[in-house]
């Protein structure tokens, strides 16, 4: 399989813990620490994302491949919708019709499969397919051990802590929640 690293090309608007909620659990009451909660969420997430090699909330992500084959295992989790482009033999960019493959979208794995009865198209040699995705767990849908482990290294990073009790916690909760590639 040949893909090429993921970009974000439209980042996500909010994180999956609120500011209020870090606050909350931080026992944070000053609105003057607004902006620091909110870079440490930002980073936070960030942090878990990197960790479990998957995107926790909406964000589109462009990633590119050598071939259909590579198709059947994409390396973006959750996914919940793709678009698929490439270069027909002709030299023009098309757009994989939705009605030739079957998004699987099942826990961390994603692919695409071809419906009965279709078939692939047939690409210029040497081009590559984009794959655009709409990427993270529905609202709401964030595991409640994901939050965790985003709130204990938020607080962590603006008590200015490197407890090795967090990081085995923040382990921990992330465990069962990490995408294999």
């Amino acid at each position: 399989m040949s893909w090429y690293p993921p970009v974000v090309t439209e980042a996500p608007t909010e994180e999956p813990v609120t500011l209020e909620d870090a606050k909350r659990w931080g026992h944070i009451e000053d609105a003057a620490d607004n902006d620091r909660v909110t870079d440490a969420l930002e980073a936070a997430r960030a942090a878990v994302e990197a960790q479990t090699g998957t995107y926790l909330v909406e964000q589109t992500v462009e990633v590119k491949c050598d071939g259909i084959c590579d198709l059947a295992s994409i390396p973006l989790a959750p996914v919940q919708s793709v678009v698929v482009k490439y270069i027909d033999w002709n030299g023009a960019e098309q757009t994989l019709a939705e009605s030739i493959y079957e998004l699987r979208s099942e826990g961390l794995q994603t692919g695409l499969k071809l419906k009965f009865g279709q078939s692939w198209p047939v690409l210029q040699g040497g081009s590559r397919m984009t794959v655009t995705a709409v990427c993270g767990y529905p609202d709401g849908e964030v595991p409640p051990q994901v939050l965790q482990a985003i709130r204990i290294k938020t607080i962590a990073e603006l008590d200015g802590r490197r407890d090795p009790e967090d990081v085995a916690a923040v382990e921990a909760l992330l465990a069962n929640h990490r995408r294999f590639v």
